[in-house]
């Protein structure tokens, strides 16, 4: 069974001008046995998009992969949404070039999707590791939260107030079709705006789950080399961040209104002011008042719990870690 559902998931690759990092995915979804068919939405300027070819030749070999090259005039966001309009499997999940994911998790993400039907999407806690002297430790915990409620409103609130991105899951491909706008939207607002967006337009179609132990890892960079846009308190504090704020708010109460009948401004209104709980709660210390005091606390226990087993990695989680080198100490 689980060789079947993986065949009707697809793992969809954004990149853009990162040689390096595509070729060590690859590498990592050939020796971890990914058998499911993968898209690569290329945006990168010439001549990176040949370079990416020339590396799939070379560095692909028993991996089922389509290549689909995009013009750089195409934004990131759009990108992915016109992809994703070509996927047709009944599951989805995304994972950008120097990210990764642990494909036993991935099978119990799709069990659970099968055994759940009200539940839309599955992730987990990520393994963080970078090498940027300015971060407190090479590698440290990215929670995950189980999100769910009766209604989309108070599912897209709870999720904002102990927010955490869902990027790093396994979808409906229906539901992540639906919150990157089916391909037919630029989104016009800024891509951390985006990001909020898209995950209210998760929730708001359903269940959120978050699986026990590690999705996998994600790495982060001293220098930004892709296009995600400014820094939070850098658009919290821009003079535009109202208008864009409200643009990224209707983008979600569009998809509401496909789930639940209500008027606009109910459900616009309603997503601006949980968009603006999350400012508080994650900026609250940097501009004003404090934090409830419980979320960062929960963020806490996680990654207390996990700690562990980043001190002593299972041999699975090691050797991924041993991979692409973010854990040359740990002894075989």
């Amino acid at each position: 069974m689980a060789a079947s559902l993986l065949q009707d998931l697809t793992l969809l690759v954004p990149t853009y001008n990162r040689p390096r990092f595509f070729t060590r995915f690859l590498d990592y979804a050939r020796a971890s046995g990914f058998d499911m068919p993968i898209l690569v939405a290329d945006g990168s300027e010439a001549p990176g998009a040949e370079t990416n070819a020339d590396i799939i030749a070379r560095h692909g070999a028993g991996l089922t992969i389509e290549h689909q090259r995009y013009g750089t005039d195409v934004t990131p966001g759009l990108r992915v949404g016109i992809a994703l309009q070509t996927v047709g499997t009944r599951y989805c999940m995304l994972c950008a070039d120097d990210d990764f994911v642990f494909l036993p998790k991935v099978k119990e993400a799709l069990f659970r999707l099968e055994l759940e039907p009200e539940c839309v999407a599955v992730g987990g806690p990520m393994i963080v590791f970078t090498d940027n002297p300015a971060k407190p430790a090479p590698l440290r915990v990215h929670v995950a939260h189980d999100v769910t409620g009766p209604s989309a409103l108070q599912r897209i609130d709870a999720h904002m107030v102990q927010y955490r991105p869902t990027f790093y899951s396994v979808f409906r491909t229906p539901a992540i079709q639906a919150a990157y706008g089916r391909g037919k939207e630029t989104f016009d607002f800024w891509p951390r705006l985006a990001e909020l967006s898209l995950s209210a337009g998760i929730m708001a179609q359903g269940n959120y789950r978050a699986l026990d132990g590690f999705f996998g890892m994600r790495e982060m960079h001293p220098a930004q080399e892709s296009k995600t846009g400014g820094q939070w308190m850098d658009i919290i504090l821009h003079r535009d961040f109202s208008a864009h704020l409200e643009a990224a708010a209707a983008h979600a109460a569009r998809i509401v209104l496909e789930h639940e009948e209500m008027p606009f401004e109910t459900a616009l209104n309603a997503i601006k002011l949980a968009f603006l709980r999350f400012v508080h709660v994650t900026y609250g210390p940097t501009l004003r008042g404090t934090p409830v005091r419980e979320v960062p606390e929960r963020h806490a226990a996680q990654r207390a719990a996990l700690a562990p087993v980043l001190q002593a990695p299972p041999a699975e989680i090691a050797a991924a870690l041993r991979a692409v080198g973010a854990l040359p100490s740990v002894a075989s």
